[in-house]
Parts: C-alpha cells; structure tokens; sequence
C-alpha cells in the first residue's frame, strides 16, 4: 500500500498567574490511501476506505494550579480534558462492512497531588474518565469466524505514591 498522511500539531503552555500552568494542544491529519495492493483478492477498492488509526482531529487542554505550603511542600490541583476524533481501527479485505471503527471519545481526568518538602515524595489521588464515557480501544472483525472488541476503562480513583532518591 501507498499513503500519504498531511497534518499539522501544535503546542501552547501558558503561564498566566503565579502558580497556574495552561496546556493545550491540537493536532489535524488527514491520511488517505494513494494505492492498495494485497496478495489475497479483495471484495471492494481497499484503497477507498480511510487510513487505519489515522484520527483527524486530536486535542487536549490540561490546567494545575500549585498551592506552595511551608516547608517547600505544595498541593496541586489538575484537571485535563482530551479528545480523540473518529478512526477507522482494522480494515477488513472481504466486505468493506466488516470494517471496525473507534468512535470519538472525550475523556476528563482530575488529581489532587501533595509533593513533600524538596519535592522527595509525592502522594496523588486521582480520577479517570469522571464522565463514565464508555467507549471502544480496539475493534476487530475476523472475516465472519468472530467479533473481538475491548473497551477502554470506565470511571475509576484511585491513589498512588511515589519517592525521588536523586534530590533536586
């Protein structure tokens, strides 16, 4: 197979008040097949359908904002937010219907993260797809023998910890 994949991205990082930090980034892309050949005959054009895993539309916005405590300690809160555009996932050569395709998702993560003096330890509680978004991570349709697909995650928290034996 012969493609071509044009897009751009780009990065911004703001630092707008003392303790805030902004982040944004946007990504465009648009793949498309320029030919398509397979040993194996196929029931359609393969090089009609879109590029695999090729979303054309990806963003994210992330904001914290850090709380200095005394001692060096700090507190910080995070919030992010990131999208991810429809995509074709597998291509099938029998029928262009047994294509298998991820659906656009938007998912919203937040943490709380305590960092001890000198940054020498941390201790973070968090939250993962605070919406309970249910959606698709891979997808595969395996000629007309079975359908296998896994979903991402659903809503969860949790905590982790962690120790930085270099120092600053």
């Amino acid at each position: 197979a012969k493609a071509r994949v044009k897009g751009i991205e780009a990065e911004v990082v703001a630092l707008p008040a003392d303790n805030v930090t902004l982040r944004g980034t946007l990504g465009y892309q648009k793949g498309e097949y320029k030919s398509y050949n397979t040993p194996l005959p196929a029931a359609y054009d393969l090089a009609s359908a879109p590029l695999d895993r090729t979303p054309k539309w990806t963003w994210a916005l992330d904001a914290t904002y850090t709380l200095p405590l005394a001692n060096s300690s700090a507190l910080s809160f995070n919030a992010n937010v990131s999208f991810v555009d429809k995509n074709l996932y597998t291509q099938s050569i029998t029928a262009e219907s047994s294509n298998t395709y991820l659906n656009a998702r938007t998912l919203l993560n937040a943490s709380v993260t305590f960092t001890g003096p000198a940054e020498h330890y941390f201790v973070r509680v968090f939250g993962r797809n605070l919406t309970d978004k249910k959606y698709l991570n891979a997808d595969l349709v395996v000629a007309t023998l079975f359908a296998w697909s896994q979903y991402g995650p659903p809503r969860y928290y949790g905590a982790e910890a962690g120790f930085n034996f270099g120092g600053r």
